[in-house]
């Protein structure tokens, strides 16, 4: 339901900053979509106060905007996942049984014998990278997927992706580096690339990409950072 909401206050603020819509009906239509999920009326008005107003601490993050190839736009906030770990989720999203993580870890154990390192070309601020890689992460924030730190520099108020990729490497050492991703130190391997950029564009065959825990969009597609599209309540100073 949190991320129900971050969206559409992003929506909603989406189409006041780039006045695709008038502000007042959409705000409306905010209201009205987020009712739906169960939320209590005062709550949301709450909510709008300390969003809109600036009468309560905050601290502003940038968010990812993204259009794919057919021009449809949507927002994440934390981390894009482009590579194997997107074919583990559509694998792990076909089974009903088992639940939780160890789906997961199951659907690592029945890709990993089988993939193939995919032919990426992905553009960071205007300049094009062509790779075989094993997976590309764009990052906003550091961390995914239960606590992998798959880009542990990333922060999410300084305006700029961080774009891991993990090139072509044997599944032997993708065994060895993989529980390193919980730490951060897997940026350490030679086969491990950090750019960093505020756009990006990420084209290869047959990937969907995950972002924020949810099924995403398929490549190609291209994204941009956003800085100041997000306001969160964050703890005031302490009192000695």
């Amino acid at each position: 339901m949190t991320g129900a909401v971050v969206y559409w206050l992003l929506e909603a603020r989406a189409e006041q900053r780039y006045s695709l819509g008038d502000a007042s009906q959409t705000d409306k239509v905010v209201l009205r979509d987020i009712l739906r999920f169960g939320v209590s009326y005062w709550f949301i008005v709450a909510l709008c106060i300390t969003f809109y107003s600036g009468i309560f601490p905050f601290q502003t993050f940038a968010v990812k905007f993204f259009m794919d190839a057919h021009g449809v736009s949507r927002w994440f906030v934390g981390v894009l996942g482009a590579g194997f770990d997107s074919v583990v989720n559509e694998r792990a999203n076909t089974w009903g049984w088992p639940k939780g993580r160890m789906r997961y870890n199951l659907a690592i154990a029945r890709e990993l014998p089988v993939f193939k390192p995919i032919p990426y070309v992905i553009e960071v601020d205007g300049v094009r990278h062509s790779t075989q890689a094993m997976l590309v992460a764009v990052g906003n924030g550091p961390s995914y997927g239960g606590g992998m730190m798959v880009c542990p520099d990333a922060s999410l108020d300084d305006g700029l992706f961080d774009i891991m990729i993990l090139n072509q490497i044997s599944t032997l050492e993708f065994l060895r580096v993989f529980p390193k991703v919980f730490s951060g130190r897997h940026v350490g391997h030679p086969a491990v690339q950090i750019l960093r950029g505020r756009e990006v564009r990420l084209e290869a065959s047959g990937i969907i990409s995950y972002a924020d825990g949810e099924r995403f969009a398929p490549l190609p597609m291209s994204a941009q950072v956003v800085p100041g599209a997000l306001n969160v309540l964050v703890p005031g100073p302490a009192v000695a």
